[in-house]
């Protein structure tokens, strides 16, 4: 399933070059569309699902009907208003994707879309000394046993202080009181 994301603004230059920008992006997991007419657009959203509306500041009382997952206002200057998530408009197409992702991670999960009832097993297996190529002779019976995602813990950010705690409370044992 594509999921879409709409960029609605008064300058349809400026919103087709956007959305042109976001559909070159490789990575990005969106479909941008751009629209200039607000009947196109509500058309569209009556028969799609749109989970990231982008509008601009002036056209934002017209688009207020539109039903969307994550809705943002491209602000011109000054942002409007601190309830709802904005942006600014005239910055690099970058620095706009990594705001919208930002925010549209924020949005909790539809709860269709959780686990629900089922359990899982969390493992994680590090090693201070770069040893976490020897995962098959201590991870592999039990990825064999059960269900499981094997993740590299190496270069996750974090583990550094999570080993100096470990670190800490082990001199602190041994110590005798």
């Amino acid at each position: 399933m594509i999921k879409v994301m709409v960029v609605y603004d008064e300058d349809p230059l400026y919103a087709g070059r956007l959305a042109e920008y976001v559909n070159q992006k490789e990575t990005f997991p969106f479909q941008a569309m751009a629209f200039s007419d607000l009947e196109k657009l509500k058309a569209y959203g009556r028969d799609h699902e749109i989970a990231i509306l982008l509008v601009g500041e002036r056209v934002r009382e017209e688009a207020k009907e539109i039903k969307a997952g994550l809705k943002m206002l491209l602000c011109d200057g000054e942002f409007v208003s601190q309830e709802e998530a904005s942006v600014y408009k005239f910055q690099s197409g970058d620095c706009i994707l990594q705001e919208v992702m930002a925010c549209y991670c924020t949005v909790p999960p539809e709860p269709g879309l959780a686990l629900m009832g089922k359990r899982a097993l969390i493992m994680g297996i590090y090693s201070p000394i770069g040893r976490c190529g020897r995962f098959p002779c201590c991870g592999r019976p039990i990825l064999l046993s059960c269900r499981g995602l094997f993740c590299w813990l190496c270069a996750a950010c974090g583990f550094s202080r999570i080993r100096c705690a470990l670190r800490a409370a082990a001199s602190s044992r041994s110590t005798p009181p």
